[in-house]
């Protein structure tokens, strides 16, 4: 009868026990890419800037916000991808007024601080999952709200708009 070396059954035992970890750190390192759309909220019928976007009736986001919220018509104003590394954080201007710090903090977390006019307006930990957004608000000095929407892209969504295409960030410092 034949012996079985002791080296080949503890390198499999090794493999057997390592490999889940190995795919699991490779699974959390992984760089995140998210769209951040910037929306106005208003009761007025067109927006005062012929170069936002009307979201329509079709839009899941924007009939998600009209039956949460007082407002009638949403307006994209902008919207931008970002490609966030693991552990780090990116500032995303989204428009001159306002700024997003979105650190990827591993596995599909983020943690993201919302700027308007320079100071901090929301903050929000959570998990971003394909499909449907994270969304911060912020404050409007008249009877108007604005919005951030924050997804997570997906190279296979149908949708060319979640697509990574366009990746303007700059690491925060």
């Amino acid at each position: 009868m034949k012996r079985l070396s002791f080296l080949p059954v503890s390198v499999w035992l090794a493999m057997c026990v390592l490999a889940p970890a190995f795919c699991s750190q490779r699974a959390q390192g992984a760089d995140l890419k998210v769209q951040a759309q910037l929306i106005w909220a208003t009761n007025e019928p067109k927006s005062p800037n012929p170069k936002h976007h009307l979201l329509d009736e079709q839009d899941r986001l924007a009939a998600k916000l009209r039956n949460t919220y007082r407002w009638t018509n949403y307006f994209e104003i902008n919207k931008t991808n970002v490609n966030i590394p693991v552990g780090s954080t990116n500032l995303v201007a989204i428009s001159a007024k306002c700024k997003l710090e979105i650190a990827n903090l591993g596995s599909d977390k983020v943690a993201i601080k919302l700027f308007g006019q320079g100071k901090e307006v929301g903050t929000l930990k959570d998990k971003v999952l394909a499909g449907w957004p994270l969304v911060l608000a912020g404050n409007s000095s008249n009877s108007n709200g604005w919005f951030v929407a924050i997804r997570k892209i997906d190279p296979k969504a149908a949708d060319p708009q979640l697509r990574p295409e366009s990746i303007n960030a700059t690491p925060a410092k």
